[in-house]
């Protein structure tokens, strides 16, 4: 991984940030000068072939990748209608990664020592290259879902899979077990779960911790993060660290809709997520692309996504999906910036909360920014699916909070409602965004 100063980094998000909410209103930077590195390349053919891959993870040295695999892409291999866990290996080393197609084997299903008559995927293969963690709603486990391991032996055969038992896994759906990626926390594993907070209070999607300490997981706590909680929807954390300055990646998985990538940010000196929340560039409406991993090295993000496909069945819960492609991202050009970016006012949380479904109507708009905005110059409206304004036209920052921008709302009926919004930050840079919320 390259280095990376903390001004790169902080001049990295004004950078993905506007050329995702706002290239043309940035006249201070020179237009589409990071946008053209922010292009996902497709893996070649194998390992990506005409039944599709999902939900990738690759071994330290880049040269194999474990996915899940949806029936319904055709592969017959696929026992019944669910998902199980493929591998494909890279056997030819000498060029640059990934090679061409004649440097992977064909995928292969791992044996039933791993997969399952029931929906597995999600697998993540460990450092070691021989623990595979993965998801599976396979009988035995306490709840719904869970968390499973198997471990490669020297002689190429796949122990039976253990379920990692009530420290991690509880009553309800647990998924997407992955590395904390924070610096000094190698052996820290963060995962999603919907279980309650309290006892007898409604599931909730949170993100849990757990520790491996002497060769055991530690019961989970649930991870607070103002940040984090805002943003409605999560199905997987990643992040990936170097010198103190950690990205992070959340996916999110509105079921009936399309996943899609949010970046984000940890700073080590106050230890919370911080915004922007920005949309990956590479976001398309309707196409699923999202959970990916980094390398063990952190120079790449490995994901799946339909880009060249188009819109097609949307992932769910029942292990079901259309058909998507391996794709790769040099972190340089995620988070590196051909320089010259000053910082904007970003959006930092928001209430509602981004892309959240509602039971009441709420009864204002509160847009929390990372610096003060010019109240003359910025504003913020809400309209429904016809495009009307519904707000009641009284956008607003706040006297005593000058870096929050806010609107009150009339009694809002059940719909899809969007809230845009443009600010000019103290230092006479303007952005602009969108985010969506739903009464139901």
């Amino acid at each position: 991984m390259g280095t990376l100063s903390r001004r790169q980094f902080l001049r990295t998000s004004g950078v993905v940030f506007a050329a995702t909410l706002a290239p043309s209103a940035l006249s201070s930077r020179p237009a589409g000068a990071a946008d053209k590195e922010l292009i996902p390349k497709k893996l070649p053919f194998p390992p990506n072939d005409e039944f599709g891959s999902y939900e990738p993870t690759i071994t330290p040295d880049g040269n194999t990748i474990y996915f899940a695999r949806f029936a319904g892409g055709g592969d017959k291999r696929v026992l019944g209608t669910t998902t199980d866990i493929f591998v494909t290996h890279r056997v030819r080393t000498s060029g640059e990664w990934p090679g061409t197609g004649a440097d992977w084997t064909p995928p292969e299903r791992l044996p039933d020592t791993v997969n399952s008559d029931s929906i597995d995927q999600e697998p993540r293969i460990m450092p070691d290259g021989k623990t595979l963690y993965f998801m599976s709603r396979r009988a035995g486990g306490r709840g719904p879902a869970g968390i499973w391991v198997t471990t490669k032996q020297p002689d190429g055969q796949w122990t039976p899979a253990q379920n990692l038992g009530p420290n991690v896994n509880s009553e309800h759906v647990n998924h997407c077990f992955m590395p904390v990626g924070l610096p000094g926390e190698d052996n820290t594993s963060v995962f999603l779960s919907l279980r309650p907070r309290a006892d007898g209070t409604p599931s909730t999607g949170d993100i849990y911790t757990t520790r491996m300490d002497y060769g055991a997981w530690q019961p989970a706590r649930r991870y607070e993060s103002k940040l984090l909680d805002s943003i409605g929807f999560k199905c997987r954390l990643n992040a990936v660290s170097r010198d103190g300055l950690v990205l992070g990646v959340v996916s999110i998985h509105d079921f009936g809709k399309f996943h899609r990538m949010l970046l984000v940010h940890y700073d080590a000196a106050s230890k919370e997520w911080k915004g922007p929340i920005v949309d990956v560039p590479f976001n398309q409406p309707n196409v699923d692309g999202a959970c990916p991993m980094f390398t063990a090295a952190g120079d790449k993000m490995i994901w799946s996504a339909g880009y060249d496909r188009g819109p097609g069945p949307i992932s769910t819960a029942a292990g079901t999906g259309s058909t998507y492609d391996l794709f790769c991202l040099a972190l340089a050009a995620l988070v590196a910036t051909a320089g010259g970016a000053a910082a904007h006012a970003v959006l930092q949380r928001a209430e509602p909360r981004v892309e959240s479904r509602l039971k009441r109507p709420p009864d204002e708009v509160k847009l929390y920014f990372s610096e003060r905005v010019e109240p003359a110059y910025s504003s913020v409206r809400v309209v429904n699916e016809r495009g009307e304004q519904v707000d009641r036209r009284d956008s607003r920052v706040d006297r005593a909070n000058p870096a929050l921008l806010r609107a009150t709302l009339p009694a809002l009926a059940p719909g899809t409602y969007k809230v845009l919004w443009r600010v000019l930050s103290i230092d006479a840079d303007v952005t602009e965004g969108t985010f969506t919320f739903r009464i139901e």
